[in-house]
């Protein structure tokens, strides 16, 4: 036993070695938790919203304990009335800034939320918040926790950022510079992608991939998540179009949809259209950048329900001229 000890220990220094030699304690490791984002979040929580009220942490624990008795502050009685959907709180995280001059949270210039704008007021919202913000003193809470937000953040930089090749984007006209990482320690389901984009440069779009409490997912889950949601940017407006044809990648998508084998929160046809586009990225993109079998990561996505991945990838290969693709078994 003393000699299993022995070994174990001389395995942990070198191991830690190892990590003390690429450099970590020297890199300024970003805290990836972001206050707004938390505190959007947090109303969600407090309003009931789907996917948004796990207690699986310990944090998420202490928010539901903390803040139980503002459930009813027009900051969430608007969200509980407005009847938002599961990804409407990274749209709404991103609209807005903190002045620090202020001390106060302001929209930001040209923000819109084009699915919500005729029923939903921005500036009211953004003073509730505001004054949700202060009546909770949750400033004071997010620092108290800010330890465990860098420990989460360096987790996940040693597990998943220091492989992730921004780059990459470069070539569907995206600017890796705008492209930001949020992990939302608050919430257990469902990772999502937003942006902002003023609809003539694409490469002046904004865009944020966003990722739920992760700790016991595997690394690679951690990974395809990040890319997949960054994806999303370019692989919508590929789909959209495409299905508004009604060619045969509209067949494919009705193929899918109607087997009734994916996920629920994909909730109609063109959600489906934007999956399968975005999917067929993703799996470019570890084609390009890792040794991962093709072959597994379109079982991965027939297993979802996605059963046309395949020829989903065929059409996006044919669209962006990567012929020597397209033969691949």
């Amino acid at each position: 036993m003393r000699y299993r000890t022995l070994i174990f220990v001389i395995i942990s220094i070198i191991a830690l070695s190892a990590l003390t030699s690429c450099g970590y304690e020297e890199l300024d490791i970003p805290n990836f938790v972001d206050e707004r984002h938390e505190l959007v979040n947090l109303v969600f929580r407090l309003a009931g919203a789907d996917y948004f009220t796990s207690t699986s942490t310990d944090y998420q624990r202490r928010l539901q304990e903390t803040f139980a008795e503002f459930s009813d502050h027009p900051a969430v009685r608007r969200i509980r009335t407005v009847r938002f959907q599961f990804f409407h709180n990274l749209e709404i995280t991103i609209l807005f800034e903190r002045c620090e001059e202020e001390g106060i949270f302001v929209l930001r210039e040209n923000a819109h939320l084009t699915s919500l704008d005729s029923r939903f007021n921005k500036q009211r919202f953004i003073d509730e918040l505001n004054d949700f913000y202060y009546v909770t003193n949750f400033g004071e809470f997010f620092r108290e926790n800010e330890e465990y937000f860098i420990e989460r953040s360096t987790e996940f930089f040693r597990r998943v950022y220091r492989n992730f090749n921004r780059e990459w984007f470069r070539q569907f006209g995206l600017n890796p510079d705008n492209l930001f990482i949020i992990l939302a320690p608050s919430k257990s389901l469902v990772n999502t992608a937003a942006w902002l984009y003023d609809g003539y440069s694409i490469y002046e779009m904004i865009v944020y991939s966003n990722l739920s409490h992760w700790s016991q997912r595997s690394i690679w889950d951690h990974y395809e998540t990040v890319i997949h949601e960054f994806a999303h940017a370019i692989g919508n407006p590929i789909a959209r179009r495409w299905f508004s044809l009604g060619s045969d990648f509209g067949a494919l998508v009705m193929d899918s949809f109607r087997r009734g084998r994916i996920n629920s929160m994909y909730y109609s046809p063109r959600s489906v259209a934007e999956e399968y586009v975005t999917r067929a990225l993703t799996i470019l993109y570890f084609v390009d950048n890792t040794d991962r079998n093709i072959q597994t990561l379109f079982q991965l996505e027939r297993n979802q329900g996605f059963r046309n991945i395949v020829e989903v990838f065929d059409m996006l290969m044919r669209y962006l001229g990567r012929y020597e693709l397209i033969q691949l078994n």
